[in-house]
């Protein structure tokens, strides 16, 4: 009677290995086979197109970003600078058409244009924003120059910025939504550097 319920017991264990035995192998079985699956169809996808060789630059278009990358490189060099007549603080946050009118108008006065940093820390990033900015008149560009940001305190542009007295110890400070020339006009008529704004906009004699 004993001998028999060791059979019986050997016999249920054995059956319960088997179970498990075979449990496992459907498993590992289930799960290849979805491995399997899985890399059919990622080589049934298309590529992406963001994952395709990217469009040729023309070479005008190169010549253009590099000296965008290269004027970039230069404002960021360290030492001292001259004291500019005027500045125009922007951001590459700004509507894009605002953006582009007062980087335009600033070239026409040749005042200077500065951002704070580059666009996602990239400098190819920031040339290729700055050429689309560009690219209809072919005038203007972008300075980066974060000291000068922390020397005005520019928190929130846009912002113009004119200078005078010794060394530009005097400012006038015009932030908002005025048009650049009717800021330098505002200058040229209230500031205390108004023959600053005055020179800016050709206005020395009258």
């Amino acid at each position: 009677m004993f001998v028999n319920k060791s059979l019986f017991l050997l016999s249920v264990l054995f059956s319960a290995g088997l179970v498990q035995a075979t449990e496992h192998t459907e498993n590992r079985q289930f799960i290849q086979e979805q491995l399997k699956l899985d890399r059919q169809r990622f080589r049934e996808l298309q590529t992406p197109e963001f994952l395709k060789q990217p469009r040729p630059v023309a070479p005008q278009e190169q010549s253009f970003l590099d000296a965008q990358a290269q004027q970039f490189r230069q404002s960021m060099q360290p030492g001292e600078r001259p004291v500019e007549a005027a500045l125009v603080f922007v951001s590459f946050s700004m509507p894009p058409d605002e953006l582009k009118q007062r980087v335009q108008d600033a070239a026409a006065l040749n005042i200077p244009v500065v951002i704070r940093g580059m666009v996602n820390g990239d400098m190819r990033a920031t040339a290729n924003a700055v050429a689309g900015l560009v690219k209809e008149s072919n005038t203007g560009g972008v300075q980066i120059d974060p000291t000068t940001f922390r020397k005005y305190n520019i928190t929130a542009v846009p912002v113009l910025i004119v200078t005078c007295g010794n060394q530009g110890d005097q400012v006038d400070r015009l932030q908002g939504d005025l048009m650049l020339h009717q800021a330098l006009k505002r200058v040229a008529e209230e500031g205390d550097c108004a023959q600053t704004a005055k020179s800016l906009l050709g206005e020395e004699g009258e």
